[in-house]
């Protein structure tokens, strides 16, 4: 486990979130001991190509099944607009959070 946290969702949530930080830092020329690139951390090479099941789409997205679906939405908007190519942000991970938004939209009965 990354983190103590009481569910496996939060857990992954907060280590996304410390990768998260870790690449922004990488960007900006900071440098850790040990550590060539965040990829050494988590690399996601072939991931977005195998079928990711429901619970893994939550933690994607970064959100809960007890969510509210307006919430849901609204995370993913934001998101989107972050990890979108034309933003900066890479292909495999637009497809990625894509793929996970319409898997929760689907088991939800949403389109």
């Amino acid at each position: 486990a990354c983190y103590g946290f009481p569910t496996r969702s939060m857990n992954l949530r907060q280590c996304f979130l410390l990768i998260e930080r870790l690449r922004i830092a990488e960007q900006h020329g900071v440098q850790y001991q040990g550590l060539t690139y965040t990829k050494d951390l988590a690399t996601t090479t072939g991931e977005a190509a195998r079928r990711e099941s429901l619970m893994d789409a939550y933690d994607i997205l970064g959100v809960s099944p007890d969510d509210p679906i307006d919430l849901i939405k609204d995370i993913f908007r934001r998101k989107s607009m972050h990890y979108h190519p034309d933003k900066g942000g890479t292909d495999e991970k637009f497809k990625r959070l894509n793929k996970a938004y319409e898997l929760i939209m689907k088991s939800r009965g949403e389109k």
